[in-house]
């Protein structure tokens, strides 16, 4: 084999070697993407888990402040006891069918970093305007973050040594569920929004809005 060939030959265990490096280098880094969604499924799911937990602990109190009454109205007053518990009950239905119509004028917003001394009203404002959506104050029954502040809870970086906390969900209760309906449609229409499109400090990240 002269010299000319034993170069090709060269170069092309070189080029095959860097290619095979590529692609290993790419294929690390999707598995590194896919674990950091498995992980923040887990937290996810963690989270759903605990509000679960405290809704049950709230209904089993006002059961039990239910049974309470229930036993003081039968005492006070044995001949209308059946007036009483058809009433409870109908007080029962009526506080599930309130919480489930106030559920249905909710969005949640979330991937929004958490500032210190944030107003959220303005964030809603520069998402409305991102989406194309008239915002008027009076539409809106509140705007809070809700859950736990997770300050020692914390994501560590597979890129670097800083810890990065990740931030509640922002709730938007509307005064109507019509309101909240046109958020939802013009937010299937302007996808893949990010914390840079509504001007909130720090690393560029995806903004969700669900129902």
């Amino acid at each position: 084999m002269d010299d000319t060939a034993h170069n090709i030959t060269e170069e092309c265990k070189v080029d095959l070697a860097l290619e095979l490096r590529s692609f290993r280098n790419e294929l690390k880094a999707e598995l590194k993407d896919v674990r950091n969604e498995i992980h923040e499924c887990r937290i996810e799911i963690s989270e759903f888990k605990t509000a679960l937990s405290a809704f049950d602990v709230k209904m089993s109190e006002l059961e039990s402040r239910l049974s309470t009454l229930e036993t003081k109205c039968a005492q006070v007053m044995p001949e209308n006891v059946n007036t009483f518990e058809e009433n409870i009950s109908h007080l029962k239905a009526q506080l599930n069918n309130r919480d489930q119509e106030l559920l249905l004028n909710d969005i949640d917003l979330s991937g929004i970093p958490e500032q210190n001394g944030e107003n959220l009203s303005n964030i809603v404002i520069a998402l409305s305007t991102k989406l194309g959506i008239t915002y008027e104050e009076r539409d809106i029954v509140r705007v809070e973050r809700v859950g736990s502040v997770r300050r020692n809870r914390v994501e560590r970086s597979a890129n670097d040594d800083l810890n990065t906390l990740r931030p509640r969900t922002i709730v938007v209760r509307f005064v109507r569920r019509l309101t909240r309906d046109q958020w939802l449609r013009a937010t299937c229409i302007r996808r893949n929004l990010t914390t840079k499109d509504i001007d909130v400090p720090g690393k560029s990240g995806n903004v969700y809005v669900n129902e």
